[in-house]
């Protein structure tokens, strides 16, 4: 299956992953790293030539082309969005578990010092 969408769309999805993590890791806000990974990523190449299409006023051509390139747009927008709106829910339910962890090994500390006291 050769669709140039959904390669644009999972991609996205990956350097975004990537950008959010390498954020927390260099404590840099998650833009700074994922602008110059998305840059080469921008459907140039069909821009120019639905531009070149409508300045030949190709106008089929330019439909065509058109859409290729706001489609491949929508589909790289669309993998960003996904992945930062989830970040935080995200983050929320890692930081939720690993409290639970720490409760947990805890109270296991405590009963272990107040065996040990009663004995």
């Amino acid at each position: 299956m050769d669709n140039e969408y959904l390669g644009f769309f999972v991609v996205a999805i990956l350097i975004t992953i990537y950008s959010e993590i390498w954020a927390r890791v260099l404590k840099t806000p998650a833009t700074t790293i994922l602008m110059p990974t998305v840059i080469p990523l921008i459907p140039g190449g069909s821009l120019y030539y639905a531009m070149d299409a409508a300045l030949r006023h190709d106008a089929p051509e330019f439909i065509l082309k058109a859409q290729k390139a706001i489609g491949l747009a929508v589909a790289l927008v669309a993998g960003i969005m996904i992945v930062t709106s989830l970040r935080r829910p995200i983050e929320a339910l890692v930081h939720i578990v690993a409290k639970k962890n720490i409760d947990e090994q805890m109270f296991a500390i405590y009963n272990e010092f107040m065996g040990k006291q009663n004995t």
